[in-house]
């Protein structure tokens, strides 16, 4: 909800919308190209020793 207030307060500064719209622009890209640089998750066996996984039997 802050963002209008931002905005306008910005524009009552520059009288113009264009900083305003670029700054929220790279707010939107910087997220985007960082889920695409993510990496997939690793699962349980990847990660945790054998030793740990014999401890939990099935049906516990």
């Amino acid at each position: 909800a802050m963002g209008a207030v931002i905005a306008g307060f910005l524009f009552d500064l520059t009288q113009s919308y264009q900083g305003v719209f670029l700054g929220y622009a790279i707010m939107a890209v910087v997220p985007v190209l960082l889920v695409l640089l993510m990496r997939p998750p690793r699962h349980a066996s990847e990660t945790a020793p054998a030793a740990a996984l014999a401890e939990t039997a099935p049906g516990d």
